[in-house]
C-alpha cells in the first residue's frame, strides 16, 4: 500500500505503477508563526503521518508540497526509517502550461524513482493500459480542506507519452481548489465575515444615538489617508513607466549548484526581474525548469518568452533550452562586478568549493585559487552544522553572532568535527558557542587559500555560506581582510550568467 496526504497527488499514475493507494486524510495545522512555532506544527504533522501508516501497515509514503509545514514534515520523516519509499511532490502553486510543464517534469521523476525502488522496467504498452484503467471517475476525500471531491476524466483520443504526463499534469492542477489554491474554506470565511459585517450594521443601528460621534472620527482618517493617495499613486505611476522602459527583451541565468539550482532573470539594461532557488536532485534540467517555474509563477514571464539563456554548473551543458554555457568562473565574476564594479578580489563561498579570483583594473583575471575537496572547506561544512544542531541556517547566522566562550573543533576533517560538534550539542553546551567553533574551523579553511593569493581589496564574498554573517565575521577576524558582501550571494552566479547571455 501506498499513502498519500492530498487530491493533487497522482493517484491514477500511483495506481498504474502498481501501489494499492490510501489516503492518508489528517489535515496540516496551520503554518502562521515564527519558525519555533511552525517547527513544532512541522513536528506535530509528521507524527500524525507516521502513527497513521503504522497503524494501517503503509510503508510507502507521497507527500504533496501544498504548504510549507508538508515540506517540513517530509525532511522530518526521511530521516527515519519507517518508510521504505519516500517521496516528495513539489507542486506548483499555478494552474497555468508552464506550471503543467513543472508538474510533468515531477510526475516523470516519480515514475523513475518508484520504477528503481521496485526493481523493474514497466514496458511502455503496459503502463498506458493500466494508467487508463486506473481513471475510475469521482473520488470523495475525508477532509474538507482538499475541497471534498477529487475528479478527473480520461482524456480523448490517442497521446502520446509525452503529451499524456503534460495533459494529466495540466489536470490534476485544474481540479476545484482546496484551501491552498483559494477554495472551500476561504469561501465559507467570505461568507462568515460578510454575515458579521451585517450583524454589525444591525448592531449600528440599534445604538443609533451613539452613531454619530464615531462616523465623525472614522470619517476623518480616511480623508487623510484620500489626501496622501495622490502622492501614492502618482509613485506607482512613475514605477510603471519605469517597468514600460524596461519591457523589450529579456535574458536568464542558471547557476546549477551542489546543493541548490538558482535562477535569474534579468532586462537587456541588466535589471533584475526575478529569481528563484530550488534543491538540487542531480537533474539539471528538471531543477532549472523548476527555478524559472517559481520565477513565471511571481512574475507571469514564461520561458519561451526569454531571448537567450546562459548556464553553469554540473550538467548545464544537457539543459534543452539553454543557449549558452559558461564556466562558474566567469558567471560569478561578472554577478561580483555588478555588485562592486571596482572589485579586485572575489571570493566564491560555494555549497561544494570555495574559490579565489584576482583581478586587474578592468576586472580581468590575473590568478585563481581553489580550495581542497574537504567538506569542512565548504559551505556544505555550515549546513551539516545547521542540520545537525537542528536549525535554519538564518537562525544559526544570527546565533553565531551572539557567542560568549570560545570553543575550538580539532581542525583535523570535517567528518570528525561533525562528531565533536554532536558531542557538544549532547554536552548541551550553548548553540551560539557551538556555532562559533563551526564558524572559526571554516573561516581558518577559507584564510588559507586567501593566504595563497595576492588579494587586493575591495574583496567580495559571494556564493550561500555569504549569507551566513557570523561566517564572514569570522573569515574576517580570521584573516584582518575587510569583506564586502555582493548582493543576494546566493544568486551573484546566476545574476552573472544572466548578464552575460543579455551581453552576447
Amino acid at each position: 500500500m501506498i499513502g498519500y496526504t492530498c487530491k493533487y497527488a497522482p493517484v491514477e499514475l500511483l495506481q498504474a505503477l502498481g501501489g494499492q493507494c490510501v489516503f492518508i486524510d489528517e489535515e496540516i495545522p496551520d503554518s502562521e508563526g515564527d519558525n519555533d512555532i511552525a517547527r513544532l506544527r512541522a513536528i506535530k504533522y509528521a507524527r500524525q503521518l507516521l502513527l497513521k501508516c503504522r497503524d494501517s501497515g503503509i510503508k510507502e509514503l507521497v507527500i504533496t508540497g501544498c504548504s510549507d509545514i508538508s515540506q517540513r514534515a517530509y525532511d522530518i520523516l526521511r530521516v527515519g526509517n519507517d518508510f521504505r519509499f519516500l517521496f516528495y511532490f513539489d507542486l506548483p502553486y499555478m494552474g497555468d502550461r508552464m506550471a503543467a510543464m513543472q508538474f510533468k517534469g515531477e510526475l516523470i521523476r516519480f515514475m523513475q524513482e518508484y520504477s528503481s525502488y521496485h526493481g523493474e522496467d514497466l514496458l511502455m504498452e503496459d503502463f498506458l493500459k493500466r494508467f487508463a484503467f486506473a481513471f475510475t471517475g469521482e473520488e470523495k476525500m475525508a477532509s474538507s480542506k482538499c475541497g471534498f471531491i477529487r475528479h478527473l476524466d480520461m482524456p480523448e483520443g490517442q497521446l502520446t507519452f509525452d503529451e499524456l504526463m503534460e495533459w494529466y499534469a495540466g489536470e490534476l492542477l485544474a481540479q476545484e481548489p482546496c484551501v491552498r489554491m483559494g477554495g472551500v474554506i476561504e469561501s465559507e470565511s467570505a461568507a462568515e465575515a460578510e454575515a458579521e459585517e451585517s450583524e454589525t450594521e444591525a448592531a449600528g443601528q440599534e445604538n443609533i444615538e451613539e452613531v454619530p460621534e464615531v462616523t465623525e472620527v472614522q470619517e476623518e482618517e480616511p480623508q487623510t489617508a484620500a489626501e496622501d493617495l495622490p502622492v501614492e499613486n502618482a509613485g506607482a505611476e512613475e514605477a510603471s513607466d519605469d517597468e514600460e522602459e524596461e519591457t523589450g527583451e529579456i535574458f536568464g541565468g542558471a547557476d546549477i549548484g551542489y546543493s541548490f539550482t538558482k535562477a535569474v532573470i534579468v532586462s537587456s539594461s541588466g535589471k533584475v526581474c526575478g529569481r528563484a532557488c530550488v534543491p538540487s536532485t542531480g537533474d539539471a534540467g528538471l531543477d532549472v525548469l523548476k527555478a524559472f517555474g517559481m520565477i513565471h509563477d511571481e512574475s507571469g514571464i514564461n520561458v519561451e518568452d526569454i531571448t537567450a539563456v546562459t548556464a553553469c554548473g554540473e550538467g548545464a551543458d544537457k539543459v534543452d533550452f539553454v543557449t549558452d554555457v559558461k564556466s562558474g568562473r566567469e558567471c560569478m565574476i561578472e554577478g561580483a562586478l555588478k555588485s562592486v564594479p571596482d572589485a579586485r578580489t572575489v571570493l566564491d563561498a560555494g555549497a561544494h568549493a570555495n574559490r579565489l579570483y584576482t583581478l586587474g583594473k578592468r576586472g580581468e583575471l590575473k590568478q585563481s585559487v581553489y580550495a581542497s575537496e574537504c567538506a569542512g572547506a565548504a559551505g556544505k561544512f555550515l549546513e551539516m552544522t545547521a542540520a545537525e544542531l537542528q536549525i535554519g541556517l538564518d537562525e544559526m547566522s544570527s546565533l553565531g553572532q551572539e557567542w560568549e566562550e570560545e570553543l575550538k573543533l580539532s581542525g583535523t576533517c570535517a567528518v570528525f568535527e561533525m562528531s565533536e560538534i554532536k558531542a557538544m550539542a549532547v554536552r548541551n553546551l550553548a548553540y551560539a558557542d557551538i556555532i562559533h567553533a563551526a564558524d572559526a574551523a571554516y573561516a581558518a579553511r577559507i584564510s588559507e587559500i586567501m593566504a595563497k593569493a595576492r588579494v587586493k581589496a575591495p574583496v567580495v564574498i559571494a556564493g550561500g555560506a555569504a549569507e551566513d554573517l557570523a561566517a564572514v565575521r569570522a573569515i574576517e577576524d580570521k584573516t584582518g581582510i575587510e569583506l564586502i558582501i555582493a548582493d543576494e550571494p546566493k544568486y551573484c552566479c546566476a545574476l552573472g550568467a544572466a548578464l552575460l547571455a543579455a551581453a552576447r
